[in-house]
């Protein structure tokens, strides 16, 4: 069990890792406008969602070559979830959160897939509710290890589970009555935009930090 584990957080480092530099690579290669500016010839870091990456068809109706690398590195990044909610649960002493973390991790992993599976032009409603499923129920199995985890035992892992709790609550909030307080469309969309992304790589960021930190201090060996 020990060989497994330690060779599942290799796998869940990579997975996350990999999201990371493919994202950024595919954002280079984005020649297909915004909903803004259908021709604008590259990716506005603050205009363009993630899920821009995956349009099978560009905003100028140009096909997108590379809609299926998104496809890949998304579907890896629900694997990703799961395998890093299955490790961490094991800082938790009980077998019952233990197990609804695990589970949750699944539910929101494989939500994640689906998103990849449903592009935003083609599929919107899907896309939306498989992202949204995958969201909370992140939040969730996060708040529950912030909640039930050792605090002094793996202090460093709390507060960064604390401080990606908090970052997501906030966006949460920001959103919500940004819709009622901004009546400018574009910065809102702005909004939503530049809040999606400093999400999405906090959460990529801190849960390949608090892998690592496991492996290093073989806290599950």
């Amino acid at each position: 069990m020990t060989f497994l584990r330690k060779n599942l957080i290799d796998i869940a480092i990579f997975i996350l890792i990999q999201y990371f530099f493919i994202t950024l690579v595919l954002m280079y290669l984005y020649n297909g406008g915004n909903v803004i500016n259908p021709l604008t010839p590259h990716f506005v870091w603050n205009l363009n969602y993630m899920s821009d990456l995956g349009r099978l068809y560009y905003f100028n109706g140009a096909h997108n070559p590379f809609w299926f690398f998104y496809t890949l590195t998304l579907s890896l990044i629900g694997i990703g979830t799961f395998l890093y909610f299955y490790l961490v649960s094991f800082l938790i002493r009980s077998n019952v959160i233990r197990k609804i973390i695990i589970i949750s991790g699944l539910i929101s992993g494989l939500g994640y897939m689906l998103v990849s599976f449903f592009p935003v032009d083609m599929f919107l409603t899907q896309h939306i509710r498989s992202g949204m499923s995958a969201f909370y129920m992140f939040i969730f199995a996060n708040c529950l290890l912030a909640f039930f985890i050792d605090r002094e035992q793996y202090s460093k892992i709390f507060y960064l589970t604390c401080f990606l709790n908090g970052l997501i609550i906030a966006r949460i909030l920001l959103l919500y009555f940004g819709n009622h307080w901004f009546d400018d469309a574009e910065f809102l969309l702005k909004l939503k935009v530049i809040s999606q992304k400093l999400i999405i790589y906090a959460q990529i960021i801190i849960s390949t930090y608090i892998l690592y930190r496991i492996k290093r201090y073989r806290l599950l060996f």
